[in-house]
């Protein structure tokens, strides 16, 4: 049995958990075909290319990539790939299709930091859009062979408002690589409580809701991590408050700030399709906090640990919750690399 991974890019937040298939199936019965070069934005994010003897460059070797995709036994595959979808459903083949969001809100700019965000149904009046989606749903009512998998709850809710029968649907995430250091059982709070939070400084990031939120907890740090259009907007807003701006570092870097730090908090609204900077942090036992709308949170995180993407006040109540050790820690679980594979594995038998 060899499965193939196909996907854009080589992306720390999906080679973890192909390295643990790999430790499963072995090398010979793996293959991660990528078909982007590799960007040098996402390098100045951290990011590095990788040379496992299991990845495959659709640029460099096309005619081993279209083979693999064409006649593995199972394929995964996250691009909107009707066509190969179809091929491989007539002929029987197992084809997992992997996502986030089809139905993310849809942003408009009503002024120069001002963005609204529209239910993303209505880029079903687009009619190649909306004939795209009848093509997809039809083909995953129609072929036993054909399954999703949604990243998070959210891009499952989309598949079910398609028209596609829950029992075609598994529900899962991305993954990252496991704590580079030894898990501690008295990792000690900081004085003063802190938070951290990295990323793209982008709107719907809503990292203001974080500065706002500490604004009303003068007890506690803030380190934002990051670079983006949003950032000397956000330098202003927290002139005064015990905030601290740093550059993209390298995501072992930013593994290391985590270990340092106490909380994190993923502020992002439903245009955030996963945010696996949360799975970090909970690999790194941190607190850990989220928006009932970005994917990652609200499909690891209970309620507790949960508010509404821009509610500042309900956020500095869970910051302040945390600060004074009433907020429990979830442990990474059933979303750690090696139970994800494990748990995909089971799926594609």
């Amino acid at each position: 049995m060899k499965i193939v991974f196909y996907t854009n890019i080589v992306s720390p937040h999906q080679i973890p958990l192909a390295r643990e298939i790999v430790k499963f199936v072995g090398c010979e019965k793996y293959r991660y075909v990528y078909s982007e070069i590799f960007h040098v934005e996402r390098q100045k994010m951290g990011w590095t290319p990788e040379s496992e003897s299991w990845i495959v460059s659709m640029e460099r070797d096309p005619h081993l990539a279209h083979e693999l995709l064409e006649n593995s036994e199972i394929l995964i595959l996250g691009h909107r790939d009707l066509a190969l979808i179809e091929r491989r459903s007539i002929k029987g083949l197992k084809t997992y299709y992997a996502s986030e969001r089809w139905f993310k809100p849809v942003g408009v700019r009503v002024c120069l930091h001002k963005r609204i965000y529209l239910p993303g149904r209505l880029r079903m009046l687009v009619p190649s859009y909306r004939k795209m989606v009848r093509l997809f749903v039809s083909l995953a009512n129609k072929f036993e062979s054909f399954q999703l998998m949604p990243y998070g709850e959210w891009a499952r809710q989309d598949f079910l408002d398609m028209g596609i029968p829950d029992n075609k649907i598994k529900t899962w995430g991305y993954c990252v690589a496991a704590s580079f250091a030894a898990k501690s059982t008295d990792r000690r709070t900081h004085s003063p409580f802190k938070l951290l939070w990295v990323g793209r400084m982008i709107d719907w990031k809503k990292v203001d809701t974080l500065i706002k939120a500490v604004r009303l907890c003068p007890s506690v740090s803030l380190t934002l991590v990051g670079d983006g259009p949003e950032k000397t907007r956000l330098q202003k807003m927290a002139e005064g408050l015990n905030v601290c701006f740093m550059d993209n570092v390298p995501i072992e870097e930013v593994r290391h700030l985590m270990r340092s730090h106490d909380m994190y908090a993923l502020c992002s609204n439903g245009a955030e399709g996963w945010g696996a900077a949360l799975n970090e942090a909970m690999e790194e036992d941190m607190y850990v906090v989220g928006t009932n709308e970005a994917g990652a949170s609200a499909t690891m995180l209970p309620k507790t640990h949960r508010f509404p993407a821009g509610d500042f006040h309900a956020l500095s109540n869970l910051i302040k919750q945390a600060s004074q050790g009433n907020l429990p820690k979830i442990p990474i679980g059933e979303w750690s690399a090696r139970q994800t594979a494990e748990r995909l594995l089971e799926i594609c038998r």
